[in-house]
């Protein structure tokens, strides 16, 4: 397998000019991580994530934390010594829209503009890769600490009139947001960004979603903080 720097594609998306990282081929044995993954004692997630979660394999993680690490140096141009942060296997459980159809909102993984995100696929299933968005009302892709006041207070005036609208057919997009990116769900593959960038995973609300690890959406997600 060629050097990890080689397999890492740098790309630049919407009008705020973000940088994020695509990370191919990450395993040589995928089907073996993909086996430990089924072998893990998965629990329910924080609110933010509709799906299940547990510890990643010591010896996964750090293969994954090197390839992240490549990756992030390449994103910041700058020599990276280390990386915080904890790593999950993840699985969808949830549908992806709400009580009236309504797309679940992109989010952020944090507003500190320092935090590192990773998604790594490992499914080959039709549930859906990694959309990234900007905001219609404010023209924000990215929430740093200093839009965040004035975001979330447009986000709260927008979420009660949707309350109170029954106009709104089911859709893949969130009506206040536009895609502006998607990084596919490519077998083995890997989406780097900075974790301020509005995003949202892609699941398919047309196809069911098995809650095992190697039929399910199964994912390696990330959240780093690097040590210049």
């Amino acid at each position: 397998m060629t050097a990890i720097e080689d397999r890492i594609l740098i790309k630049t998306i919407g009008r705020e000019q973000n940088r994020i990282a695509f990370v191919r081929d990450v395993f040589e044995e995928p089907e073996r991580v993909i086996a430990l993954a089924s072998a893990a004692k998965y629990a329910a997630a924080s609110k933010a994530y509709p799906g299940v979660r547990a510890p990643v394999d010591k010896d996964v993680a750090m293969l994954v934390k090197s390839a992240i690490l490549a990756a992030v140096r390449a994103l910041l141009a700058a020599e990276i010594s280390e990386l915080a942060g904890g790593l999950h296997y993840s699985i969808v459980t949830q549908p992806p829209f709400d009580r009236r159809g309504i797309a679940r909102m992109p989010h952020t993984d944090g507003s500190t503009g320092a935090l590192m995100a990773a998604v790594l696929y490992l499914n080959r299933g039709p549930h859906g890769g990694t959309g990234f968005f900007r905001h219609r009302g404010t023209g924000f892709e990215r929430i740093t600490d200093d839009r965040k006041p004035f975001y979330d207070t447009v986000v709260k005036l927008e979420q009660a009139q949707l309350v109170r609208s029954t106009s709104i057919a089911p859709d893949l997009h969130h009506p206040c947001y536009t895609r502006i990116a998607t990084a596919k769900p490519v077998f083995n593959s890997m989406v780097v960004y900075p974790g301020a960038i509005l995003h949202s995973g892609d699941i398919d609300r047309t196809a069911p979603i098995p809650l095992d690890a190697r039929n399910g959406r199964l994912t390696i997600n990330a959240f780093l903080t690097p040590a210049l």
